[in-house]
């Protein structure tokens, strides 16, 4: 406690930031009601004593509060003007001061009015409400005034000496011990002020630093490159950065405090029971880390990271797009020809053991194997830039001339390989490759220059010449 007592008082001490001393300074001008009803007290108190005394004087001291009284209240008024307009921190100084010779001014009329009352009267109620007035004002300035250091030591000093001088020269022992015992009481009213000071400023410092924290927080959040959000255990958005809303669908939205349901909003392409919102839900019931992908509004592939915490959990997005994208490319390269766009030879393989291959092996099916006529020496003589366009052309046409269940692959160099499913029929097989052989005669015109070729073509037929893909391979290519 004594540790704590020392750097309070080490905090008063030190240059309050701007913010905390605005704070202070508005704390002397808060509770205008409560003022108001206090100075109408002290006015009525000497119109009372003269009621009971007759004592003229009693309705001068009676107007002089009333008048400095007023005068706060003005400057109350004036004070709350000031404020509305947001004035820089530099001029709450002369506010302060201000505030602290008025209510100094009027402390010293309270006091004469005590002193004068106290010498003026023996009558024991005079003097007993005069003191019991006096001291009300004083346990007032505690709760009034305790923030700022100068007024308190200002009103406790000039009230104090007024009060136990008048005290004093009343001459009874009595009313010299009652002056005796007002000094610690005076004192008490000071330490008390100080104490109430320094939980004030330590209060208003720790918010200063709590907001710079969470200033410092909010910019280094909206600058991640993730998609930061965090919910509680019922699902309320608490925290969430720019990206998060961005990624989310959300950017033009205020979340924060809203629950789960909103982001239902950002139209998610996902499937109802795997979008963002349901997954977080089931994340937060089982109370269980995961990973999981989605696809938002415009189309962006994110990836979801969900972890669990105490009291709910925060969800890390990520933008995979730009990843799936290369792991498309790579993909891609291992398995198509980049020239032509069409599977090559091992990817073709697999892609029939996937869709025509049974428990009992391939299904009924032809396949036919294409070798371009004359394409070496197009290939040679104009060029492979020529050659290049003439292989990409013949293999649209070829894709023109199969149907939706069929496949085609660029078995490489000049080659090509169809495979049609439920073409069995040797009939029907010759019409099919005639068909191509036709297709492939036909002349194509390459940066103005017309080139004829041709094309011979093996058969194979399956489960006769087969019964797996390479089978057929080999009977087609012979």
């Amino acid at each position: 406690m004594h540790e704590e007592s020392v750097q309070a008082d080490k905090s008063t001490e030190q240059t309050l930031p701007d913010s905390v001393y605005i704070s202070v300074v508005r704390s002397l001008y808060a509770g205008a009601n409560s003022l108001a009803i206090g100075i109408l007290c002290a006015a009525l108190t000497p119109v009372i004593l003269f009621a009971k005394t007759g004592d003229a004087v009693q309705l001068y001291f009676g107007a002089y509060l009333l008048i400095f009284g007023v005068l706060r209240l003005a400057l109350t008024q004036g004070f709350y003007q000031f404020n509305d307009k947001s004035p820089p921190a530099e001029l709450y100084k002369k506010w302060e001061d201000y505030y602290t010779y008025l209510a100094a001014f009027y402390v010293a009329v309270l006091g004469i009015w005590y002193f004068v009352s106290i010498l003026r009267s023996t009558d024991p109620f005079v003097q007993l409400y005069s003191l019991s007035m006096v001291l009300c004002y004083m346990i007032g300035i505690i709760g009034r005034n305790f923030a700022s250091e100068k007024v308190v030591t200002s009103q406790t000093v000039i009230s104090g000496v007024l009060i136990i001088s008048g005290t004093v020269l009343t001459g009874e022992f009595y009313q010299i011990v009652l002056a005796i015992f007002l000094l610690p009481f005076l004192a008490a009213i000071h330490m008390l002020s100080k104490r109430l000071r320094n939980m004030l400023l330590q209060s208003e410092l720790a918010a200063v630093e709590n907001k710079m924290i969470a200033d410092r927080f909010d910019v280094a959040l909206d600058n991640v490159t993730h998609g930061i959000g965090m919910f509680d255990r019922d699902g309320k958005i608490v925290v969430a950065n720019e990206r998060f809303m961005k990624l989310s669908g959300l950017a033009d939205w205020e979340i924060i405090g809203s629950d789960l349901s909103i982001l239902l909003a950002a139209k998610i392409k996902d499937a109802e029971e795997d979008n963002l919102a349901a997954q977080i839900e089931n994340c937060l019931r089982v109370n269980e880390s995961r990973k999981f992908t989605f696809r938002n509004r415009t189309d962006q592939a994110v990836e979801a990271d969900y972890n669990s915490m105490a009291g709910g959990g925060v969800v890390v997005l990520s933008d995979i797009s730009e990843r799936m994208a290369a792991e498309k490319a790579i993909r891609d390269l291992a398995n198509f020809d980049p020239l032509t766009s069409l599977p090559n030879r091992r990817f073709f393989v697999q892609e029939i053991e996937r869709k025509f291959t049974g428990p009992h092996g391939i299904i009924p099916c032809s396949m036919f194997f294409i070798d371009l006529d004359k394409f070496k020496e197009v290939n040679d003589t104009m060029g492979h830039a020529v050659g290049d366009a003439l292989l990409t052309t013949i293999s649209s046409r070829l894709k023109l001339l199969l149907n939706r269940r069929s496949m085609i692959c660029r078995f490489g160099g000049d080659e090509f390989v169809v495979i049609v499913p439920n073409l069995i029929e040797k009939s029907e097989c010759s019409a099919f490759a005639d068909k191509i052989i036709q297709e492939m005669s036909l002349p194509v015109i390459i940066e103005g220059t017309k080139i004829d070729v041709g094309a011979s073509i093996g058969i194979a037929t399956a489960p006769y010449d087969g019964k797996d893909a390479e089978q057929l391979l080999q009977f087609a290519d012979a």
